[in-house]
């Protein structure tokens, strides 16, 4: 759980404290330890996305990227963020919903039980990594990448689909095929839709551009 020593000042505890105590984290609580050890994992996802539907700050968004570093700087950044206090109050819990979750799953591990959420070697034995991650990066990021390619092309249009890989390619985390067709074809091979609007003719109009 929570680090009690984690740099915080006494306004943030005490809204911290306020919402641990509150009745929508209580309710909330109690249907988790309801919850079967099975479904942490979809749990997990699911808030995730409420966050990152809510959050304003980049910086809670970066907490669940990387796979929950800390919630310290994540509840920071609710505090002094700009959303409404009632905003603030579920952003909040969330967190803590992801705290519990997380904790469950470490008690699991070290109790030797195996339902919790695919390891890296797990993930790899069931899924092919995204063709054009790039060689530099090491495995625990190609995954990272992978997983955020599946999100991408599962949520966004092609125009912004282009645009982010392209970003990618800048910040050195895929080496992206010259190719439209190649690039098209792994895509789709990702998740992507090739329906009406994500056509590969409509694909090349935006790839590398």
């Amino acid at each position: 759980m929570m680090d009690d020593n984690i740099n915080m000042d006494s306004e943030l505890s005490k809204w911290l404290d306020d919402v641990r105590n509150h009745k929508s984290w209580k309710d909330r609580l109690t249907q988790l330890e309801n919850l079967a050890p099975e479904d942490y994992d979809k749990t997990y996802q699911e808030i995730l996305d409420k966050i990152r539907k809510i959050a304003k700050n980049e910086v809670i968004i970066e907490y669940w990227e990387n796979s929950f570093p800390d919630i310290g700087p994540a509840a920071e950044a609710v505090w002094e963020g700009e959303s409404s206090r009632a905003e603030k109050r579920l952003l909040t819990v969330f967190l803590f919903v992801l705290e519990w979750l997380v904790q469950q799953k470490k008690d699991n591990i070290s109790s030797g039980q195996n339902y919790f959420a695919p390891t890296k070697e797990t993930q790899e034995v069931k899924e092919e990594l995204f063709h054009f991650v790039h060689p530099e990066i090491d495995d625990k990021e190609a995954w990272r990448v992978h997983n955020v390619v599946k999100r991408l092309v599962a949520r966004q249009g092609i125009q912004e689909i282009c645009s982010y890989l392209l970003q990618m390619k800048k910040d050195g985390k895929v080496l992206l095929p010259q190719s439209p067709s190649s690039a098209y074809k792994e895509l789709v091979r990702m998740g992507m839709p090739n329906g009406e609007g994500f056509s590969e003719k409509t694909f090349m109009k935006y790839y590398g551009n």
